[in-house]
């Protein structure tokens, strides 16, 4: 994993632990001090296909952490967002 893409994986978990929900694109770019959020798609798209994220199409601020985001993010627990089935 690249350092762009631990930065955007922590600033994911920490914004589920905060709010309890996922954050927007834009939120994940101004998170993390990106220029672009085509940029911000692109590496969410790569930790997605690595199995660190899960993306549920057409829906908004649907950016879910997997077990293995949360064991690399340091997130103590697994968040269970309400878009994952149980």
């Amino acid at each position: 994993m690249t350092r762009r893409q631990k930065a955007h994986l922590d600033f994911i978990a920490e914004w589920w632990k905060l709010y309890g929900y996922a954050p927007s694109y834009r939120d994940v770019t101004n998170g993390v001090g990106g220029a672009a959020v085509s940029n911000t798609y692109r590496i969410i798209k790569s930790l997605e296909e690595r199995g660190y994220l899960k993306i549920t199409p057409n829906r908004a601020r649907a950016i879910d952490l997997t077990k293995k985001g949360c064991l690399s993010s340091n997130v103590p627990e697994f968040i269970q967002s309400p878009n994952e089935k149980k």
